[in-house]
């Protein structure tokens, strides 16, 4: 069994340069992904057999004002067979917050995404329905 805050060997499976590992005062492992790169790391994440971050937990942000880029969109991330845990950041920034949907590799971000939307008016560009 794998202890759960253990950080997956990601380098070994997503492009380079895709992430940068942060560090966490809770212990769980988390990497910043750019924008332009989220979708692919999430199919990767989540396709990779030796990954298989079968399960999002969670979708939420955070406002860091007056700090550019202001918000954090941060995804809970599970691999239930190797039972570790990950969590995924991403940056929005500017007048129009936007970052690239995932609810095309979780169907459950949809919902979390739309409460984002909501609560702090960051889009999520491609999202099937965000009303």
């Amino acid at each position: 069994m794998s202890n759960p805050f253990t950080m997956p060997p990601l380098a070994e499976h997503l492009p380079a340069g895709s992430f940068e590992v942060d560090s966490s005062t809770d212990g769980m492992p988390a990497i910043t992904v750019p924008p332009e790169q989220l979708m692919e790391v999430c199919r990767v994440l989540r396709e990779n057999p030796a990954l298989r971050f079968a399960v999002l937990l969670d979708v939420t942000a955070a406002d860091h004002y007056p700090r550019e880029p202001r918000y954090d969109v941060v995804y809970h991330l599970v691999a239930p067979e190797t039972r570790l845990r990950l969590r995924v950041r991403v940056h929005a920034s500017g007048a129009a917050p936007a970052v690239p949907t995932v609810s095309g590799v979780w169907p459950s971000a949809d919902w979390g995404e739309r409460e984002v939307i909501d609560m702090f008016g960051i889009l999520f560009v491609g999202h099937p329905n965000p009303a």
